[in-house]
């Protein structure tokens, strides 16, 4: 029940959060959309900054455990890999979308608690991508570089995936140029470019 009771608390926050804000949340509208009251919240989190992390922390773990999970299944190809990661995140597309709003809303200026563990690369799964790459192109290529592919590929999986899956991605004009298939096709061979490019050097 105590588990029930604080992920209710986790899904109002996140949504309300990704809503108002960090400064526009009160947390008896948080209380109220989770169907519980002040005190319970109060008891599951110090403060409302501390469920403001917890929030992001969450959604970050879920996401690089779908990454994992998939990467399992495609444990030979970058390039593949890079295709399984942006349709996790087309499926999680909510998590996704609430937790980019909550990490850009002004209200939100301190990255130094949420704890994760994947703290050299920075999106959900980045580790196990920049493995990947270390493993197809090998430690003779400088880590920075190996850094770069891994923030080049996710920046351009987010946006493609926020905007598929926004209002604006909706629109038929948009579509015809950004929609899953075409998006994934564009992924892969950004990915294979990155690819051609480390082995070069």
């Amino acid at each position: 029940m105590e588990c029930d009771t604080r992920q209710q608390i986790l899904n109002a926050a996140e949504e309300l959060f990704s809503q108002k804000g960090f400064n526009g949340t009160p947390v008896r509208d948080i209380a109220q959309l989770a169907d519980v009251n002040v005190a319970a919240i109060n008891y599951h989190f110090r403060n409302k900054r501390e469920l403001l992390h917890e929030v992001l922390k969450t959604g970050y773990i879920h996401l690089s455990k779908e990454v994992s999970r998939i990467a399992k299944k495609n444990t030979d190809s970058f390039v593949e890999l890079t295709g399984a990661i942006f349709n996790v995140l087309l499926k999680n597309d909510k998590i996704v979308l609430n937790c980019m709003k909550i990490i850009l809303d002004e209200g939100f200026d301190d990255f130094d608690d949420i704890g994760v563990d994947d703290e050299m690369i920075g999106p959900p799964g980045g580790m196990i991508l920049f493995d990947m790459i270390t493993k197809e192109v090998g430690t003779d290529i400088d880590e920075a570089s190996r850094k770069w592919a891994v923030v080049s590929i996710f920046s351009i999986m987010f946006h493609k995936a926020l905007v598929i899956k926004s209002p604006y991605g909706k629109r038929p004009t948009v579509k015809k140029v950004m929609n899953k298939n075409k998006s994934l096709e564009d992924i892969t061979r950004l990915a294979q470019l990155i690819l051609n490019d480390l082995k070069s050097k």
